[in-house]
């Protein structure tokens, strides 16, 4: 259930990300870290004459520990912006909730 949830909150962070212009200036709304982990998938190694799988394989799957920071204030054109992305561990350290964020004097 943990991993569905890890890959839920993912995605929905992904699509918030995608929207508009990422802010340029602005204030620091909320930090999320998700830990690595290793999930498991069941690919066919072998089929029969017919095509049909005779035997399933296990391989893991690593996904790395994610930093993500979220920001809410204005794009480089001045438009009201709001998203989140990905950043390495230390600059995730530097960064706290209210903190104000901004990428020209980063």
């Amino acid at each position: 259930m943990k991993v569905k949830l890890a890959v839920v909150a993912g995605i929905a962070l992904l699509g918030l990300a995608g929207c508009g212009e990422r802010p340029v200036d602005g204030t620091v709304t909320h930090k999320q870290y998700s830990a690595a982990y290793t999930y498991f998938t069941h690919p066919c190694v072998s089929y029969d004459a017919k095509g049909s799988c005779r035997m399933y394989g296990i391989q893991p799957n690593y996904m790395p520990a994610s930093y993500q920071v979220c920001v809410r204030g204005v794009d480089k054109n001045g438009e009201a912006a709001e998203g989140c992305w990905e950043v390495p561990p230390h600059e995730y350290a530097q960064w706290h909730e209210g903190d104000h964020y901004s990428a020209r004097t980063r």
